[in-house]
């Protein structure tokens, strides 16, 4: 694979602070991320990689437990949260499979 976007560069395409913390969780996307990226289409051109990246690194991203509720609803001692529904496979629910798909390798194999 060739991931040529850098954990800084990432951290600015995410929005997150330009600070120690930004970068850390950057750089923790940029690793969870390359390593899927990596497994699905290892021969992807960089431009596709990064485009991939940046769309699973957002996901992971706004997926995680720390995601705030998107509406609240109260009625006295009951509080609903609605939330985004997150699909269950990031590479897909994020738009980056589709990216990388073209360059995904498939293999027959033979059953029986």
């Amino acid at each position: 694979m060739a991931v040529s976007l850098t954990a800084a560069a990432l951290r600015e395409h995410l929005g997150l602070p330009d600070d120690a913390a930004g970068l850390a969780t950057a750089t923790r996307l940029h690793g969870v991320a390359s390593a899927m990226i990596s497994r699905y289409a290892p021969d992807a051109p960089d431009a596709i990689s990064d485009e991939a990246m940046i769309r699973l690194a957002g996901y992971l991203r706004h997926s995680g437990i720390d995601v705030q509720p998107v509406r609240q609803l109260e009625m006295g001692d009951l509080r609903l949260d609605f939330g985004a529904r997150m699909g269950r496979d990031p590479l897909r629910s994020s738009g980056a499979m589709q990216v990388l798909s073209p360059y995904k390798v498939r293999r027959a194999g033979a059953i029986g």
